[in-house]
Formats: C-alpha cells, structure tokens, sequence
C-alpha cells in the first residue's frame, strides 16, 4: 500500500494532474484499506487469566514475557486506534475530491478495477488537493511507524523465547 501512496502523491503533485484520473481514482480507493496487527496471545491470556502467571517462578523469565506482552498491546492499541482515525480524516478529503459514481463503477467483488476512460476529479483546488496530500503522507509515515515497530518486537520475542529456553533447559 505504501507504494501506492507514494505513486498517489506523485501523481497529486504532478503538472499532468488532469491527465491521470484513472490513476488516482484507483490508487485512492485502496487508502481507507486499513492494517491490522493480529497477535495470538492465547497462552498468555490463559496464564492470566487462570491465576496460574504465579507458575513461572523465574524473575527474569516472568518480567521478558510481561514486557513482550505489554509491548504487543500497546502497538495493537495504537494501530487500531492511529488506522481509525486517519481513514476517518481521509473520507473528509475524499468527499471534497472524488465522484463516488466513479467508485462505484470500480467495484469488482472485494477488489476494485481502475476506470476504464480518464474521470475527473470533483475539485483541482490546489488547497484541496495539498490537504489531501497531507493526509496520505501522515498515513503513510504511521504505516512506516508501525512497521518499524512490529519489527523490533521480533527480536524482543526471539529473546524472550531464547530466555525461555535457557532458564528451563528446554531445547
């Protein structure tokens, strides 16, 4: 999605603006497409909620595994949280720039196709169209932010496992 956007706000920006509707009609249809961020915490959830967390008598084992909970949360919370509201902000630009009798044409089931000619935009305002820019780039650095960060919780987890292993002699 974030070459998409990066395609978008290149075409946005381009002098030939005018000459790319099918583009940036399709390209904008994918932006309300949010991420999600699924973890399976069933073992943790279990050990909490069942009282048995007190089974795990090892500090140094019991306060990783807690940290690498604490961290996955707090990521899903701001991911849900962050992909509501900039998809909400994105619909008020949207409104102002699409023809929905253009998104409409497009649906193909689950997936959408470009548009076949070359439709214009409801507005070429250049202050519509920077806002709506705008929100595509903060969109696009908050996916950034949470890729970054899912992929430093690798490693916290492959340490924690590895912590796991070495204080319980498995193998």
């Amino acid at each position: 999605m974030d070459n998409q956007m990066d395609s978008l706000l290149q075409l946005l920006n381009s002098p030939g603006i005018k000459d790319h509707g099918n583009e940036i009609y399709y390209f904008s249809r994918w932006l309300p497409r949010t991420y999600k961020f699924y973890i399976n915490d069933r073992t943790i959830s279990q050990l909490k909620n069942s009282g048995s967390w007190r089974l795990i008598r090892n500090q140094k084992v019991s306060e990783a595994v807690a940290a690498y909970d604490n961290h996955v949360r707090n990521l899903t919370a701001y991911i849900e949280q962050r992909e509501e509201s900039l998809v909400l902000i994105l619909y008020q630009s949207i409104d102002k720039l699409f023809n929905n009798a253009v998104f409409e044409g497009m649906i193909n089931g689950l997936s959408f196709h470009r548009p076949e000619d070359n439709p214009p935009l409801m507005s070429y305002d250049r202050m519509e169209i920077n806002e709506f820019c705008n929100r595509i780039h903060f969109r696009k650095n908050a996916n950034l932010y949470f890729l970054k960060t899912a992929g430093s919780i690798l490693p916290e987890a492959q340490k924690t496992l590895a912590l796991i292993k070495e204080e319980y002699h498995l193998k």
